[in-house]
């Protein structure tokens, strides 16, 4: 709970099918006066150091197939 004060929640989101934000979605994001955070960052994100080498693999495989 010390870390409440920290994040923000938004409910009705848009989605698409795929995932992606709706439009009006990422232009209210974009205006936010908060830090934006992508998703996992560096290996303070991750239980341990393992773990977070096996995310670098994961996303590294997955540039190479998409190509």
């Amino acid at each position: 709970m010390e870390d409440v004060d920290k994040h923000i929640l938004i409910r009705s989101v848009g989605l698409s099918a795929l995932g992606r934000l709706h439009s009006t979605t990422i232009k209210l994001a974009a205006e936010l006066d908060i830090p934006h955070h992508e998703g996992a960052g560096g290996a303070e994100d991750f239980v341990d150091r393992d773990s977070f080498q096996k995310h670098l693999k994961r996303v590294k495989n997955r540039k190479k197939r998409k190509r």
